[in-house]
């Protein structure tokens, strides 16, 4: 039935998350739209132009039920989210000027948060829930993110890979050191 939908259609990111029963696979392409199958089905055009990278994500809403998020990132600098079945967020999640590379979501001890990666070579990771926002700039260009539910960013560039972890706020001495308190 998957493959029967989508042929023809030529996909440019893909996401898939957990469900009740079969789970949901997201699929974005060339002209902004995303395509959603699963236990919850739909499409909506989120992006002017291409859609760069895609997280989808099951969030628990009381003891047995679960939502479907798909969070979106587009060639127009653009994060967007999307329960599909409901009309997109009408405001994007984050903007910026320039591209969405890689994205991802987790739930996390906080809620649900997102890790962005951007084609200036910023990432950020954002709480969704509070909209705190915590930036990273690495130096070489970031090709992708994965967000784990501890709250750990993995930032993966050509030639090496970084861990974030989430916690305090390192301290800046008057020798200089940084020190966690």
């Amino acid at each position: 039935m998957l493959l029967t939908a989508l042929g023809g259609h030529v996909g440019t990111a893909i996401a898939c998350a957990a469900g009740p029963d079969l789970g949901i696979v997201a699929f974005g392409d060339a002209m902004g739209e995303v395509r959603a199958f699963g236990d919850w089905e739909g499409t909506a055009v989120l992006h002017r132009g291409r859609v760069n990278a895609l997280a989808a994500l099951g969030v628990p809403v009381d003891g047995e039920r679960v939502v479907p998020l798909v969070y979106s990132g587009g060639a127009d600098g653009t994060v967007r989210a999307w329960s599909p079945g409901h009309a997109a967020m009408a405001a994007p999640l984050a903007e910026r000027d320039s591209a969405v590379m890689s994205i991802d979501a987790a739930m996390t001890p906080s809620g649900p948060a997102l890790a962005v990666a951007w084609g200036d070579g910023a990432v950020e990771w954002i709480e969704v829930d509070s909209g705190a926002r915590r930036a990273f700039r690495p130096g070489p260009p970031v090709r992708a993110v994965a967000l784990a539910p501890d709250g750990r960013l993995l930032v993966g560039m050509d030639e090496y890979l970084v861990c974030l972890a989430p916690g305090s706020r390192a301290q800046q001495t008057p020798d200089g050191v940084q020190r966690r308190p």
